[in-house]
């Protein structure tokens, strides 16, 4: 794996707290996401903010996944990215939403970055920790 260039990542981070709208600071999350993902060996980004093919849903960040040996081998092909760079936890909604369209795409998992956390306790399973809980089931 390349090592982390952490100048650039602190400019991403900057960018999103810098950021004037809500789309430019989840934009700013998506683009380190995608840089920090295309360091593993086997990964690459898609084309991305696609919507499906009723443009209802959009998928923010998409990559294929060749499951190299010393890359993301035990994970599915498609990995989907849903980024919240909120100031707020994000909470159960958006949670059962990415869950949602994972079904609908039938893929088995997905990974959901939220910059400031999600909602509840999840020890006792509340707000969002229950629509996780309930997706891993």
């Amino acid at each position: 794996m390349t090592a982390i260039d952490r100048q650039r990542v602190a400019k991403l981070l900057a960018d999103g707290d810098s950021a004037t709208t809500m789309t430019a600071r989840g934009r700013a999350l998506e683009e380190l996401v995608v840089y920090l993902f295309e360091l593993v060996p086997g990964v690459s980004v898609t084309p991305r903010n696609a919507l499906n093919a009723f443009q209802a849903e959009e998928i923010d960040v998409a990559f294929w996944n060749e499951g190299a040996p010393a890359g993301l081998r035990m994970f599915d092909h498609i990995l989907l990215v849903e980024c919240k760079n909120w100031t707020a936890p994000a909470g159960y909604p958006e949670l059962a939403v990415f869950n949602d369209k994972l079904t609908s795409r039938g893929r088995p998992m997905g990974i959901f970055v939220a910059a400031a956390g999600i909602t509840g306790n999840g020890a006792a399973l509340t707000a969002a920790h229950e629509a996780l809980a309930r997706s891993l089931a």
